[in-house]
């Protein structure tokens, strides 16, 4: 009966982490909402994700604000020319459908795409993990990306399920939707996390 409370058995780990996830989750959402802040919000998500993998444990609420606050300027630098590359997709979308099914115009589309991918997928992750100038932690989390395709890949299939889940039908957008506000995000976040910094490792280790 004794070890039930003791704060480091199998329950209380359990119920600690779906704290943290829960807090995590939270923390996401509350900082995405203003939309121009997503950039500053990704980098902490990820810090604190490094944390919870690397250390079990961290006091998510205080890592995360700090993150978002001192990486605040980059993660906006950054998001601002994602949207501007999401704009010019919807563009190109919008002519493909409607106008003319011009082949170097679909090219376009393809390589806008991938990049607004890629700088989501690693841009945020390396910020997060390295210091260094922003020029230079994109170039480098850009050419990461294309050198580690199967850790890339599972990556954004964490990335894309959510999405991808809520595609099939009403009810598993509204389920999706639901469980959004609690775990989805957090627990999509650590899983992508976990795939990205197997790389920064790998890296790490040959240096």
């Amino acid at each position: 009966m004794n070890e039930f409370f003791k704060l480091d058995n199998v329950f209380f780990r359990v119920m600690n982490k779906c704290w943290n996830y829960l807090v995590l989750n939270f923390m996401i959402l509350l900082t995405s909402l203003p939309v121009v802040t997503i950039g500053a919000s990704q980098i902490a998500a990820h810090t604190v994700s490094i944390q919870l993998i690397e250390y079990t444990d961290t006091n998510v609420t205080r890592v995360f604000f700090r993150a978002f606050k001192s990486n605040f300027k980059k993660g906006t630098i950054v998001w601002i020319i994602q949207l501007m590359v999401a704009v010019l997709l919807c563009i190109n979308g919008y002519y493909l459908m409607h106008i003319d099914g011009n082949l170097f115009v679909l090219m376009g589309t393809i390589f806008l795409t991938l990049i607004w991918i890629q700088i989501f997928q690693w841009g945020y992750y390396w910020i997060a993990r390295y210091e260094g100038d922003l020029k230079q932690q994109l170039i480098a989390s850009f050419k990461t990306g294309i050198a580690f395709p199967l850790e890339n890949t599972v990556a954004l299939f964490w990335l894309l399920i959510p999405v991808l889940i809520a595609g099939l039908s009403t009810t598993f957008f509204i389920f999706i939707l639901y469980m959004s506000l609690f775990l989805v995000l957090s627990i999509c976040q650590i899983q992508r996390t976990k795939q990205l910094l197997k790389v920064s490792r790998t890296l790490e280790q040959n240096t």
